[in-house]
């Protein structure tokens, strides 16, 4: 479980230790070009279909690749399957319909604000994500 709670995308509900307003229902502001390129690759490495959009497979399989890559071919895919379809319907959309990147950013943001709200910090983070997820599409190259 360890492994899939730092992969690519994190349910908000986790990252706060408190019942009040989350640090990820807030408002996110102006970021620097850095980030926001490696924002644009992070979301352009997990549209595997390449159409411009986030369909929930691509995020769940996405995720079923860096898990098995953690934990080896023993990892729970069924419950990666699970926690990356509800955060998709939780945080994305609740209908499970695709997403362009402007949703993406605004989550993804939201989610680097509650972990550390030092954008050098956030850099590092987003360099872990997007090298997790180039090596997951390197390794299983052919599977959607």
């Amino acid at each position: 479980m360890g492994a899939v709670a730092g992969s690519v995308l994190n349910d908000c509900a986790a990252l706060a230790g408190s019942q009040s307003l989350l640090p990820c229902q807030e408002s996110t502001g102006q970021r620097s070009d850095r980030l926001e390129a490696m924002m644009q690759e992070l979301f352009r490495l997990h549209d595997l279909n390449a159409n411009g959009t986030l369909e929930e497979v691509e995020l769940v399989k996405l995720n079923e690749k860096i898990a098995i890559l953690h934990c080896g071919i023993d990892a729970d895919r069924a419950l990666v399957r699970n926690r990356f379809s509800t955060i998709f319907r939780a945080e994305l959309d609740p209908e499970g319909q695709p997403v362009p990147y402007t949703k993406f950013r605004r989550y993804m943001f939201r989610m680097l604000d509650a972990l550390d709200p030092d954008e050098p910090t956030q850099a590092m983070i987003m360099d872990q994500f997007i090298a997790e997820a180039d090596l997951a599409i390197a390794s299983f190259p052919r599977s959607l």
